[in-house]
């Protein structure tokens, strides 16, 4: 399977559902198109680059075929937008929504390797983690449908484990192993796991451009530009590959 970027669709919101009890207070909302989101704010608490990461995670993920939900940049007209965050921060008009799926557990743990498609999915999550820099790993489980996985929740991805994230960050983690203490002990099929590496060796320097170019250019130049990003990202394949290799050393399950 060749890898493929394509840039995220841009999605309008109709109404306004709710608010998450969460530290990015995402807003659940109703699109024109009648489809559900998870919409991560441009000016939500947590910052600028939590919602900037998820877009560019979520673009690489989705050209790795990994097992995530369909992402879309949204926009809030001016009256859906009078809505605030709990310090009274008025919502901002534009963000980045991931598509609910219904019936979910929410977790920080890989687990049900074994069931419905996972033995497919996650070697290909697993290869998401360690090529975008998973800090803070979330996955949740379709409870109804033998619990299928998703990776989910990218703000805190590209090295952002610390406030006032910088790209120097990023540098310092260049030869971090992002998998090494979530993904102990899970075992893959070996024919999987080739397969998500065929992916990863097949990503192109302008799948990653294609996802930084998938970032709203006033987000981008607040951000001071993400050119150094792209590039570190594509010095990760390697160190990706190599991960992969040692996974594919370990025990697996037929």
């Amino acid at each position: 399977m060749s890898a493929h970027a394509v840039p995220l669709r841009t999605v309008r919101v109709a109404t306004l559902l709710g608010q998450a009890d969460s530290g990015a207070q995402p807003v659940k909302a109703l699109t024109t198109t009648d489809e559900f989101y998870w919409c991560k704010m441009s000016n939500n608490p947590q910052g600028l680059e939590t919602v900037v990461f998820e877009v560019i995670v979520t673009v690489i993920g989705q050209a790795l075929g990994a097992p995530i939900p369909n992402g879309a940049l949204v926009e809030l007209p001016e009256p859906i937008a009078d809505f605030f965050y709990r310090d009274g921060t008025r919502i901002s008009t534009s963000g980045f929504g991931s598509q609910l799926v219904p019936g979910v557990i929410e977790s920080d743990q890989v687990q049900h390797e074994r069931k419905d498609g996972n033995p497919e999915r996650l070697p290909r999550l697993f290869a998401l983690c360690e090529l975008c820099m998973a800090c803070d790993f979330q996955i949740m489980y379709e409870d109804r449908a033998e619990h299928r996985a998703y990776g989910f929740d990218f703000g805190y991805w590209l090295d952002n484990d610390e406030p006032g994230w910088t790209l120097d960050a990023v540098y310092k983690g260049r030869d971090r192993r992002y998998t090494a203490s979530t993904w102990t002990g899970i075992q893959f099929r070996a024919d999987a796991l080739l397969d998500a590496r065929n992916s990863v060796e097949n990503l192109a320097e302008r799948d990653i451009a294609v996802a930084i170019a998938s970032v709203p250019d006033e987000w981008a130049a607040e951000m001071g530009g993400l050119s150094g990003v792209a590039e570190e990202i594509w010095r990760r394949k390697n160190c990706t590959l190599d991960a992969i290799d040692e996974k594919l050393k370990e025990g697996r399950f037929a």
